[in-house]
């Protein structure tokens, strides 16, 4: 059902490095845009500037994206806990305060999303379970680069996990 295993890339730079905030027309917001619901773990990536966040600043200029609610906290969490570890500098912390609330993404409230995510939490986290219960809402699929829920979720909703591109020796 889900494309495991998918990459994207491309030599554009993305919102790792500031850009891809460049204001779109209204018509080019939605276009022939197809929606997709992004997790945390993506916009880890694209927030921290992994190699991945090429592929994802890809998605996130080519389709609509939407989101749980939770996704905010979590991104951040995930920030302030390699933070905490030391893996990340306040520079980047701070980066990821400042853009995170402008990522071009639509918020979608819990709470109609609450029932699904209950059915499918004996398989998945309970965090997860919200991007589930969201990509099979509209039947679009869920963009991660976290292989764990690409695992668990592939016969739940349609997913594209997203890597770190190739490089040849």
């Amino acid at each position: 059902m889900g494309d495991r295993g998918t990459q994207a890339s491309s030599d554009r730079p993305g919102w790792e490095n500031g850009c891809g905030s460049r204001q779109r027309s209204s018509e080019g917001r939605t276009g022939s845009r197809r929606l997709i619901v992004l997790d945390a773990s993506s916009a880890v990536e694209l927030l921290g500037g992994s190699p991945a966040a090429v592929g994802v600043a890809t998605i996130i200029e080519s389709e609509r994206g939407t989101v749980p609610a939770h996704f905010d906290a979590e991104v951040y969490a995930a920030f302030r806990r390699r933070f905490r570890q030391g893996l990340v500098d306040r520079d980047r912390l701070e980066f990821v305060a400042q853009r995170l609330p402008s990522l071009p993404v639509e918020r979608v409230s819990l709470t109609s999303l609450l029932w699904e995510a209950h059915l499918l939490a004996d398989r998945l986290s309970s965090s997860d379970a919200f991007y589930v219960a969201l990509a099979r809402l509209h039947d679009c699929e869920l963009v991660t680069s976290d292989g764990r829920l690409a695992r668990d979720a592939f016969d739940l909703a349609h997913i594209r996990l997203i890597t770190a591109p190739e490089t040849s020796l």
